[in-house]
């Protein structure tokens, strides 16, 4: 796009997530009091306010990025139609930009993991569920994290882009509704293709953060936002709040319901 084009308020977000996650990976690899909660894996226990509100605030990163990974997916396809690409050259193109950001995580991302995993234990305690050991009771295992899941997670948006824009949004219902219907009732990771899909965890030497199956979710929901936006960016900055709303009371009205739709039930004493 050019500069003219540009959403200053999507640019804006953008940068307000890299913020909040360098306090995210600040607390991880210097303060050592990062806190880890997803299904299956090691659940922290807060006995202070200031570890719980400084990651309870970093939430926004990892759904922020997937999400507005799908709309920029979106918008750098309709402004290459535009200049006379075609929508193959536009699949093409996604697809191998993810497959160069999963390399990326392999190459570049795994070896850091593994330094940080060198510094001393972390200040917050794990001590209410503890990580599931491998599967295959070997202590070695490669890990799929950040960077690979975004890179899987675009190869398959690349896909999406052959669909109409509203199959997009099925497809991120869909996979809300298979996240929540399909996990495993043992709370363990199954076989290596089950964590890659869907069930994070550590399963047959893979340590996999970001399964593709619940990340696509907001990944298409990104493409379609993408879409809604780009055909009236004023008229869609006035709804926008509405819809956020909208959906905060409804994951509000959710957690409240207890059931479908949460993961872990609420366990640490207090407001926390």
């Amino acid at each position: 796009m050019k500069p003219s084009a540009r959403y200053h308020s999507v640019d804006a977000l953008r940068g307000l997530i890299m913020m909040i996650m360098a306090i995210d990976h600040s607390s991880a690899l210097i303060a050592r009091q990062h806190a880890s909660e997803f299904w299956a894996g090691a659940m922290s226990a807060y006995t202070a306010a200031f570890p719980f509100l400084t990651r309870w605030i970093t939430h926004l990163c990892a759904p922020g990025f997937f999400f507005l990974m799908g709309a920029g997916i979106y918008w750098f396809t309709a402004a290459g139609r535009e200049a006379g690409g075609s929508e193959s050259a536009a699949i093409r193109r996604t697809v191998w930009r993810g497959f160069a950001i999963f390399l990326t995580g392999q190459f570049c991302e795994v070896p850091v993991l593994f330094l940080q995993s060198l510094l001393k234990p972390a200040s917050v305690s794990l001590n209410r569920i503890s990580a599931p050991p491998p599967n295959d009771g070997s202590a070695f295992y490669w890990g799929l994290i950040t960077l690979s899941g975004l890179g899987l997670v675009m190869m398959v948006c690349g896909l999406l882009l052959k669909l109409r824009p509203w199959a997009w949004l099925l497809v991120s219902a869909l996979c809300v509704v298979a996240t929540n219907s399909l996990l495993p009732a043992s709370g363990k990771p199954g076989p290596w293709w089950e964590v890659v899909l869907l069930a994070p965890g550590i399963s047959q030497h893979l340590l996999v953060l970001y399964p593709v199956i619940p990340w696509l979710a907001g990944a298409a929901a990104g493409m379609y936002f993408g879409y809604w936006w780009r055909g009236n960016p004023a008229q869609a900055g006035r709804r926008v709040w509405i819809v956020g709303v909208v959906l905060l009371l409804t994951g509000l009205a959710l957690r409240a319901a207890g059931g479908w739709g949460n993961i872990r039930l609420p366990r640490d004493a207090g407001w926390i």
